[in-house]
């Protein structure tokens, strides 16, 4: 009776529009199949950004101790380095002086070297002046006497004839 109710030409139009419909769900279904293929492959792309994403931490992770390795390491040589050049400045300073002290005493020597030279210089010199002078005496005595004894001579007639 169902089938009476609508006329051929209805029936027609409802099968036409149930086959179109099934049509549309086929291609829905389709639609439906790729968008779940694409869910899939977009669940794969996201398993496979997760890993990398993963690695990429691990990565940045590893970096990040190497880097507080480097710097660590940095430091222990920046204060090894302080510590070397300190004592480096000790030793030199240490040095320096001992040097400036070795020369002052040096100084020191030779100068009481050369005032002690000086003084036997002096007293050389002092002694050089009194022989000189004894010496000096002595000429003007020997003169003396010979300007006496050539007057004597020179007169010796005249006191020969006095005589």
């Amino acid at each position: 009776m169902t089938s009476d109710m609508f006329t051929e030409s209805e029936n027609s139009d409802l099968k036409t529009e149930v086959e179109l419909i099934k049509r549309d769900l086929t291609g829905i279904a389709n639609l439906v199949d790729r968008f779940d293929i694409a869910i899939e492959k977009l669940g794969d792309i996201s398993d496979g950004m997760n890993r990398v994403l993963a690695v990429h931490e691990l990565r940045l992770e590893n970096q990040s101790k190497e880097l507080d390795s480097f710097k660590s390491a940095f430091q222990e040589h920046r204060e090894d380095h302080k510590r070397e050049s300190d004592l480096l400045h000790d030793r030199i300073s240490t040095k320096h002086h001992e040097v400036k002290n070795e020369v002052d005493r040096s100084l020191n020597n030779v100068c009481e070297k050369i005032d002690r030279l000086g003084n036997d210089i002096q007293r050389n010199q002092d002694d050089m002046k009194k022989r000189l002078e004894v010496l000096e005496k002595w000429k003007w005595w020997v003169m003396g006497i010979a300007v006496g004894l050539v007057f004597l001579l020179s007169q010796s007639k005249n006191l020969m004839e006095l005589f």
